[in-house]
C-alpha cells in the first residue's frame, strides 16, 4: 500500500552574507518558526547563523558564498524557537552585485523519517531471514548463462564458504547454471530444501560437493 501523502511547508528569508547571515526579511512562517516577531526581524535582531546547527554553519556559508553561483542547493537542520532541529531542503538565490541571498526552505523531515523507517524495516527483515536455520539465497541467470548473486543470508554464506561482502562481487566459487535455470529469471530458495511438491528448490544451481 502506498504511504499516505503529506504536506510540505515552505519558509522564505533574505539574509546578508556579509553580516553572519543577518535576516533582513522573512515571511510569517519563518517568523513563527523562529519565535521572533516580524518587527524584530525588520530591526535586524535575527541571525540565521544562530538557527543553524554548529556542524552545518561552515558548510552553509561555503555553499551560498561560492563565487559566481547564482543558485545553490543543500540540506540542513534548522533550529526552531525551542532549539528542536527541523530537517529542510534549501534553495539559495544570490542577488547580483549584492551580499544578500534569498533562501527558501522546504520541510522534508517527514520524508527523512519515512526513509529511516524503511531502513529500519529492511534491517529487521534481514535479521529475520538470518534466523532461518538453512541458507536463503537469490541468484539471477543472465542470457549468457552467467550467475549474478543478488542475496545470500548468513546461513547460505556459511554453506558456500563466503561472506555477504564477497558475494556482491560475484557468485561463490564453483557455482554454475544447470539445465533447469531460465535466463533472465531469478532463482531463490533454501539450498537442499524440498517444497511441498517434492521439488528441490534452487535445483537449477550446482552446489560444490553436491551429488549429480
Amino acid at each position: 500500500m502506498d504511504p499516505a501523502p503529506y504536506e510540505v511547508e515552505f519558509m522564505n528569508v533574505v539574509v546578508d552574507k556579509a553580516n553572519d547571515l543577518q535576516v533582513t526579511d522573512a515571511d510569517s512562517h519563518f517568523a513563527q518558526f523562529a519565535g521572533v516577531h516580524p518587527s524584530k526581524i525588520k530591526q535586524g535582531k535575527l541571525f540565521l547563523y544562530d538557527k543553524l546547527k554548529p556542524a552545518d554553519r561552515e558548510r552553509v556559508m561555503q555553499n551560498i558564498c561560492k563565487k559566481g553561483a547564482r543558485f545553490t542547493y543543500m540540506t540542513m537542520d534548522l533550529l526552531d524557537q525551542k532549539g528542536t532541529p527541523l530537517f529542510v531542503h534549501c534553495v539559495g538565490q544570490n542577488y547580483e552585485d549584492s551580499t544578500l541571498c534569498r533562501m527558501t526552505f522546504a520541510d522534508v523531515s517527514e520524508s527523512r523519517r519515512r526513509q529511516e523507517q524503511l531502513r529500519a524495516q529492511a534491517v529487521e527483515m534481514n535479521e529475520l531471514i538470518d534466523l532461518v536455520c538453512g541458507g536463503v539465497c537469490l541468484f539471477k541467470v543472465t542470457p549468457e548463462m552467467h550467475i549474478e548473486c543478488l542475496y545470500l543470508n548468513k546461513g547460505c554464506c556459511r554453506l558456500f564458504g563466503t561472506s555477504q561482502e564477497s558475494s556482491r562481487l560475484g557468485p561463490p566459487a564453483g557455482l554454475s547454471a544447470g539445465r533447469t535455470a531460465s535466463p533472465g529469471r531469478p532463482l531463490w530458495g533454501i539450498p537442499g530444501h524440498r517444497s511441498r511438491h517434492g521439488r528441490r528448490r534452487g535445483s537449477g544451481l550446482r552446489v560444490p560437493g553436491a551429488g549429480a
